[in-house]
C-alpha cells in the first residue's frame, strides 16, 4: 500500500489531521475524501511541502467532501467551496486565485461513487459502507443509522 507524504492512514479519523491542513485547506474528518494533489503548494504566505521536495510530487490529502444538487463533487477549503469534476484536475491558482499561487487537486474521483458515498452521511463512515444511499454495517456495528 502507497502511504501519501505527512498523510493520514485514513481520511476519516481527525486525530491523524496535520498543522499544515489550516493553512492549504486539507482536514480529516467523516465527510472527508482522500484526493490526489500535485505539489508543490504555495499560498503566498507558506509553501509545502518544503524546499526539500521539486514542484511536480505526486500524492494525496484529505478534503471535506460534499455534492451540489447536480452530483458534482465539491471540496470545502479556506473556508470556500471548489467542484472537482469527474476526470478533471483543479488549478489552485485558478480556483482559488486569492488564496494560491501554485498547487492542483486531481484527477477527480468518479463523482457518482463519490457522492453515493457520501449521500448516507458521516455517521455511515464511521461503522458502515454507504452503497445505493444505504448503510450497511460492519459486523462489528449494530446502529440505528445502518441496514441491518
Amino acid at each position: 500500500m502507497k502511504m501519501a507524504l505527512y498523510a493520514s492512514p485514513n481520511c476519516l479519523q481527525p486525530q491523524y489531521t496535520t498543522a499544515a491542513g489550516d493553512k492549504f485547506g486539507w482536514a480529516n474528518g467523516a465527510e472527508s475524501r482522500c484526493m490526489p494533489v500535485t505539489w508543490l503548494f504555495n499560498n503566498y504566505d507558506y509553501q509545502f511541502p518544503d524546499s526539500t521536495f521539486k514542484a511536480g510530487w505526486q500524492d494525496a490529502v484529505c478534503y471535506p467532501s460534499s455534492c451540489n444538487d447536480q452530483g458534482v463533487l465539491q471540496l470545502k477549503m479556506l473556508g470556500q467551496t471548489v467542484d472537482c469534476p469527474t476526470g478533471k484536475t483543479v488549478d489552485l491558482s485558478q480556483a482559488l486565485p486569492s488564496k494560491f499561487k501554485q498547487g492542483s487537486i486531481g484527477p477527480c474521483p468518479d463523482n457518482a461513487a463519490t457522492c453515493a458515498s457520501l449521500a448516507c452521511g458521516p455517521s455511515c463512515a464511521v461503522g458502515g459502507v454507504c452503497v445505493s444511499g444505504k448503510c450497511h454495517c460492519n459486523l462489528q456495528y449494530i446502529a440505528r443509522h445502518t441496514a441491518a
